[in-house]
């Protein structure tokens, strides 16, 4: 995102919103928190994009900004609220899944704003998910997610992502390792279960 655009949203979202969130637990707080500090994303109640939008082509008709740098901002209002919902979305999401003992302060930056960076492109709810639960995992051990990963996920379409959620339901820990189980000779079973044959 745009150095100006990032900065317009924190200022917005700063000066619209008081945030609040007592409602979460101390490592909701602390992922909350890292995001913030890592990616410059910062949180606010729920609100229709739509007014978030209007809000901020609002802002931006009365700010100081040169009149290019203005335009350029109004013009991708639409995209950066919706990216912002996106990112916000999928972090809802993955309080859910964070263990009492998970340490988001301690994760990689690096890794934080390259996640970001993609996940503000995913608006299908179930991609989303998937998501989440990789940031989650991240936040409950650190350096379990390679940043490969995230490349891959990116390149996923929806019917890949499934297949790939489906697949991952077969995998066991062996020696505390995440190890797929699939044997060729069930392939009647996996079909069943709705793994297709092109994974």
């Amino acid at each position: 995102m745009h150095f100006a655009s990032k900065y317009i949203i924190q200022i917005i979202m700063g000066e619209l919103v008081k945030l609040d969130f007592n409602w979460i637990g101390e490592v909701s707080n602390n992922l909350i928190d890292k995001v913030y500090n890592s990616t410059g994303l910062c949180f606010k109640g729920k609100s229709s994009k739509q007014i978030a939008q209007e809000e901020l082509i609002e802002y931006l008709k009365k700010s100081n900004l040169p009149e290019l740098e203005k335009c350029a901002l109004i013009s991708s209002a639409k995209k950066i609220i919706k990216e912002y919902a996106n990112k916000m979305d999928v972090v809802e999401k993955a309080i859910d899944y964070l263990s009492e003992s998970a340490k988001p302060s301690e994760m990689n930056e690096y890794w934080l704003n390259v996640f970001f960076d993609k996940v503000g492109l995913v608006s299908d709810e179930e991609f989303k998910l998937i998501w989440a639960r990789l940031l989650a995992e991240e936040c409950n051990e650190n350096e379990s997610v390679p940043r490969s990963l995230l490349y891959t996920l990116e390149q996923m379409n929806n019917n890949d992502a499934k297949n790939f959620m489906k697949l991952a339901s077969f995998v066991v820990l062996v020696n505390d390792k995440p190890v797929p189980y699939f044997l060729n000779s069930y392939r009647d079973y996996y079909d069943k279960k709705g793994i297709k044959n092109k994974i």
